[in-house]
C-alpha cells in the first residue's frame, strides 16, 4: 500500500525547524512520485514537499467555471502503459475513462474535428474531408502513421535526431496551414515547447 502523506501551510514569517532526510521542491507529479518512492523504500525517513500553490497535483488539475464547464489545466491526457505509472498508481481507485481518439480544433469560423482513421475507422470520412490543414496533408500523413506503426519505440529514437517542426516540413512536407492549425496547438500544449525546440 502506498504511503500516507500529511500537509501543513507555513506563514512566511515563521520561524519553526523541521530536520527531514529529504526535501523535494514541487508537489507535482513528479515530486509526489518520488516522495512516493523513497517512503516505500525507507518508511521511517522523513520527508518534507515543498510546494508554493495551495494544493497539490502541479499542471494536472482542473476548475470548474461558475457555468458548470469542467477545465483542465494544461495537458491532462494519461498513457496508462508507463511502466512508473504501473508502478505508482492505483488504476482502479482513480476509475480512468478514454477519450476518443482525435481532436477538436477551433478554427475562425467553426469547430472542426481530426479523426483516427486507425482507431476509429468509422469516422474515416470525417477525416478525409476535415478543414484543417489542406487536402494533400492527409495524403502526407500516411507516411508518418506507417513509419510509426511499424517501428519500436527503440528503432524509433535510432533515427537521426531533427526538431519536430522541421521533421515536418522537410521530411513529411507538411504545409504551412497544417502545422499551424493542428501540429502546432496540439504538440505545444503537450510539451509547453515551441516545435523548433522539440524532437
Amino acid at each position: 500500500s502506498l504511503p500516507t502523506l500529511s500537509s501543513a501551510s507555513l506563514s512566511d514569517d515563521t520561524t519553526e525547524k523541521y530536520e527531514v532526510g529529504v526535501c523535494i521542491i514541487g508537489a507535482g507529479i513528479s515530486g509526489l512520485a518520488a516522495a512516493t518512492t523513497i517512503a516505500k523504500n525507507d518508511p521511517n525517513l522523513k520527508i518534507c514537499i515543498l510546494e508554493a500553490k495551495d494544493k497539490p497535483g502541479g499542471r494536472v488539475a482542473s476548475d470548474v467555471t461558475s457555468d458548470g464547464f469542467v477545465l483542465d489545466r494544461g495537458f491532462a491526457v494519461f498513457i496508462e502503459s508507463y511502466p512508473q505509472s504501473r508502478e505508482i498508481f492505483d488504476y482502479e481507485s482513480l476509475k480512468l475513462r478514454q477519450f476518443d481518439p482525435g481532436s477538436l480544433i477551433k478554427l475562425p469560423n467553426k469547430i472542426a474535428r481530426v479523426a483516427d482513421p486507425l482507431r476509429q475507422p468509422r469516422r474515416t470520412m470525417d477525416a478525409i474531408t476535415s478543414p484543417v490543414g489542406e487536402w494533400l496533408d492527409k495524403l502526407r500523413l500516411v507516411p508518418l502513421l506507417i513509419n510509426v506503426k511499424r517501428k519500436s519505440i527503440e528503432d524509433l529514437f535510432e533515427e537521426d535526431e531533427v526538431n519536430t517542426l522541421e521533421c515536418l516540413r522537410k521530411r513529411y512536407k507538411f504545409s504551412d496551414k497544417m502545422i499551424n492549425e493542428f501540429f502546432k496547438p496540439f504538440l505545444e500544449g503537450i510539451y509547453l515547447a515551441p516545435l523548433d525546440q522539440q524532437s
